[in-house]
């Protein structure tokens, strides 16, 4: 019985690079793409002016035909597996074939199930028993391994992403009457970067931090205008405001009203201030 077996990626060399603390990565163009894949150590090389340091369990996929090479000498303490293949990417067999998401460095996420796949591979490499089906099925199983790995690094930050959003969120509506309570402050509590918490609480609720900050703070001072006697400048102090020109401005840019009149406004209705 025969079985016709499409093999995308023609095989190449592969080996374990085990450093002697001696030479760097050569500079070169090469035709074929290359998984490099680390045990120990660092490993600095670049690829079209492009930098990276892979360190242990990490990949880095070199691209067919850029310019690459080392960008420090070798440590002693450096051990690599790396295999070259071609993508038949050109070939008409392949035209419709589906494309794999791949980033072009990550973490392994099981290391050992790479370090097994590389070892099959040499095994046969060494044994002379390597065929073309053989060699493409185990480049294609690093590759996935790299794709299911970086997809769960994905969710992982996505998941912390959401988490730290909610813990911004949280923090605001505890604090509302705070003076101090600002971007920077709440990044200090966190422990955080102040741009880096910025951008993911945008991605998460689709407004910055400040302008939270701001809504939690006018809708606080909208509850005191109809349940308290307080004055303008006693609810702005309250509401954590040290200049009641500043509060008054952002009340209206927010409310579209200045304090008092919205409070004349709305005084004979019921008004719900709850912010969703």
């Amino acid at each position: 019985m025969k079985i016709g077996i499409a093999t995308p990626f023609l095989r190449s060399m592969a080996g374990l690079f085990v450093s002697s603390g001696k030479g760097i990565h050569p500079t070169r163009v090469i035709d074929s793409y290359e998984i490099i894949f680390t045990v120990s150590g660092s490993l600095g090389i670049f690829e079209e002016g492009q930098k990276f340091d892979v360190g242990p369990n990490e990949v880095l996929i070199l691209e067919a035909n850029k310019k690459h090479g080392g960008t420090r000498p070798y440590k002693d303490d450096l051990s690599f597996y790396w295999i070259h293949f071609i993508f038949q990417s050109k070939h008409k067999k392949y035209k419709d074939v589906n494309i794999m998401s791949l980033p072009k460095t990550c973490r392994i996420s099981h290391p050992e199930k790479m370090t097994e796949l590389f070892r099959t591979y040499l095994d046969a490499q060494e044994s002379g028993s390597l065929s073309e089906v053989q060699g493409s099925s185990l480049i294609c199983l690093m590759l996935s391994e790299i794709a299911a790995s970086a997809k769960e690094r994905a969710a992982s930050e996505e998941g912390k992403s959401e988490e730290l959003a909610a813990k911004v969120k949280t923090l605001i509506n505890v604090n509302v009457g705070k003076k101090e309570l600002t971007t920077s402050w709440i990044a200090e509590k966190l422990r955080c970067n102040p741009d880096y918490m910025g951008r993911v609480f945008k991605n998460a609720y689709g407004k910055t931090v400040t302008d939270e900050i701001h809504e939690r703070k006018i809708n606080a001072a909208r509850r005191l205008l109809f349940d308290s006697s307080m004055n303008i400048k006693e609810i702005a102090t309250a509401c954590g405001f040290s200049d009641t020109i500043y509060f008054r401005r952002i009340f209206k840019k927010i409310s579209g009203f200045n304090p008092l009149s919205y409070k004349k406004q709305f005084s004979h209705m019921h008004v719900n201030t709850e912010l969703k």
